[in-house]
């Protein structure tokens, strides 16, 4: 992947159409919560002005039961100063600050989660649209990785701070990239392995890397004069290992109670948690 390519989905009329769509879910949700209180007009139209009085945002919607908005995207616009302007998320929610309850603190973060979750929207505006008929005989990673929406109530819901481009693409649900997962080795002394009734660790553990892979990541603790036998093996999201683990856990790593064992075999997909992933290489395995 070249360097322009990472950010090919950034193309102006996507990111015109996430902005819209953004505003749409943000004016829905507010004035659902009721924090903000659209005006109706004499047009048929609703109203929402900015904290200053000086913008406005027209749009068409009906109301639902329990206050539910339906909000037509197309219908809204974007009026200051007399003439209509582009509609743009980050200047909406600067604009209603206040009303949002936004502190000047937390604004900045904010702020950074919507310009996240546009861009998110921009890369599933290349996917093709799957249809409901598609979706209903699909396979459940068919539904997993075709899911543009995310949380229903919040506004910012694909802030994935801490992603780069780079990780975006290779860890967000929707881009549906195989993983590895990183495989560490925790001394006994520093951790513990609790489960359901009837799964126990040696078992679970040979029936979701195979017996193969457990004793290959066995002779890397042997290669380094350590005792399996003191350790438990565990999962880590490969983010994780490069930008947490290797700094906040350094002590642990240095003393080698922490020990990294390499990737497994078996390929993942992230689920929409992020932090979850789905066996596709053995997908009747335990986890």
């Amino acid at each position: 992947m070249t360097l322009s390519d990472a950010v090919a989905h950034l193309s102006p009329h996507r990111w015109a159409r996430a902005n819209r769509l953004l505003i749409r879910k943000a004016l829905a949700e507010f004035a659902h919560e009721r924090l903000i209180t659209p005006e109706a007009t004499a047009a048929g139209e609703y109203v929402v002005r900015s904290d200053d009085g000086l913008t406005r945002y027209t749009f068409t919607a009906t109301r639902r039961a329990l206050d539910h908005w339906q909000i037509d995207a197309d219908s809204i616009t974007r009026h200051r100063d007399g003439a209509e302007q582009p509609l743009a998320a980050l200047d909406f929610f600067i604009e209603l600050q206040k009303s949002l309850g936004l502190s000047d603190d937390i604004l900045p973060v904010y702020l950074e989660e919507i310009s996240s979750t546009l861009s998110g929207t921009c890369y599933k505006l290349t996917k093709p649209k799957l249809t409901a008929a598609e979706l209903a005989r699909g396979g459940f990673q068919t539904i997993e990785t075709g899911m543009t929406e995310g949380h229903p109530c919040f506004v910012a819901n694909n802030g994935r701070l801490g992603f780069g481009i780079h990780e975006y693409l290779s860890y967000a649900p929707e881009t549906a990239s195989p993983v590895r997962l990183v495989w560490l080795a925790a001394h006994r002394s520093r951790a513990a392995f609790t489960a359901g009734v009837g799964i126990e660790y040696e078992s679970f553990l040979r029936e979701e890397l195979g017996a193969e892979t457990v004793e290959r990541f066995h002779g890397v603790l042997r290669d380094q004069d350590l005792d399996p036998a003191d350790y438990l093996l565990i999962p880590v999201h490969p983010w994780q290992w490069w930008n947490k683990l290797t700094v906040t856990f350094a002590a642990e790593v240095a003393r080698k109670h922490l020990v990294c064992l390499g990737e497994g075999d078996d390929e993942y997909l992230a689920q929409q948690s992020i932090r979850t992933f789905f066996n596709t290489t053995s997908p009747r395995s335990t986890t």
